[in-house]
């Protein structure tokens, strides 16, 4: 018998131990340097063989990593060699819009029929809104009907929580309006989630974390990997998080990062984001790996982590500094 691993399954090596990534099931697995060698030698060896070449002492372990690879099911195993199980899966990352995503601090004064027009002209697809106080249910409202008829496909809402009663109001919302993807509520008593549902574990979440600014918008968590085709594609050529994404702030400028000053225009004075996304500086960031990025390059987690952090270029390298998986602090 004979085993290959998926070709969608990807072994990422980092300083310490190796990822599995599963990009079929959104799924990774924590694995040491000796699974990944084992893998890189053998995939596609007859098992009866690997015992014959593997000592005495080593089949136990050997016997382990072959039972893992069939109970998680992340290789085949059949009765005849079969070169065409290693058929390379196509890394290549291809979208036709300018603008995938956009990242936007919400205020109630935005024009949100012009915004929501300013974006699907630019192919975007996914929005999420984000502000550190509470978001009125009238307002909400306000969002969730701006997009129906357009071409954004999902919306994300994060906002402080404000009471329980309320949690059941917007879990009314999240089932009228299909395109409400999730609601997360910052500031909350507790932590959990509501409305177990499709690509989220819930369609409402709780978090005790107080978000207050831009700096504490983002945690770098196991909760928050990723691991599927798209990403893992993206990430080979380009930012995960910034590639093709738009951010905006409460006064609606636009900006190529969240925490700096500088600015690329105003969604209230313009009818086209066209010119301002022919602006390099404003895209400075989306071609910075995190291959490229001297904190990243060697943790196993790289093609998995969306990141919102601003690099910092110091003397023509990349970093990312204090992140709790980085490997050299």
């Amino acid at each position: 018998m004979y085993f290959y691993l998926f070709n969608h399954c990807k072994i990422v090596k980092g300083t310490t131990q190796c990822a599995l990534y599963d990009l079929d099931k959104n799924r990774y697995f924590a694995v040491p340097h000796s699974f990944s060698e084992f893998v890189e030698i053998y995939n596609g060896y007859e098992v009866d063989e690997l015992f014959k070449i593997y000592d005495s002492e080593d089949h136990e372990a050997l016997s382990e990593y072959l039972q893992f690879l069939k109970d998680m099911h992340l290789a085949i195993f059949c009765q005849n060699p079969n070169e065409s199980f290693f058929a390379e899966l196509k890394s290549e990352y291809r979208s036709p819009s300018r603008i995938h995503n956009a990242l936007i601090e919400y205020h109630p004064s935005f024009d949100l029929k012009h915004l929501v027009s300013l974006l699907e002209k630019e192919g975007c697809r996914h929005v999420f809104f984000y502000s550190f106080e509470s978001i009125s249910v009238k307002n909400i409202i306000r969002i969730l009907s701006s997009l129906n008829g357009s071409g954004i496909v999902s919306v994300q809402i994060m906002m402080r929580y404000t009471s329980l009663p309320l949690v059941f109001v917007y879990s009314h919302l999240a089932k009228k309006y299909s395109r409400f993807l999730k609601l997360i509520l910052h500031h909350a008593p507790f932590d959990g989630g509501f409305l177990k549902y499709g690509q989220f574990e819930f369609h409402i979440e709780c978090l005790k974390k107080k978000i207050k600014d831009n700096h504490t918008l983002y945690v770098i968590s196991p909760q928050n990997f990723n691991a599927n085709i798209q990403l893992y594609t993206e990430s080979q050529n380009y930012n995960t998080f910034f590639h093709k994404k738009l951010i905006i702030d409460a006064s609606g400028n636009i900006k190529s990062d969240l925490i700096s000053s500088e600015t690329y225009g105003n969604i209230h004075n313009i009818n086209t984001l066209e010119n301002i996304l022919s602006n390099s500086e404003l895209k400075k960031y989306w071609y910075v790996r995190k291959d490229d990025i001297q904190d990243c390059k060697d943790c196993e987690c790289r093609y998995m982590c969306v990141d919102c952090r601003t690099p910092v270029n110091i003397d023509e390298v990349w970093h990312l500094p204090a992140c709790p998986f980085n490997q050299y602090q």
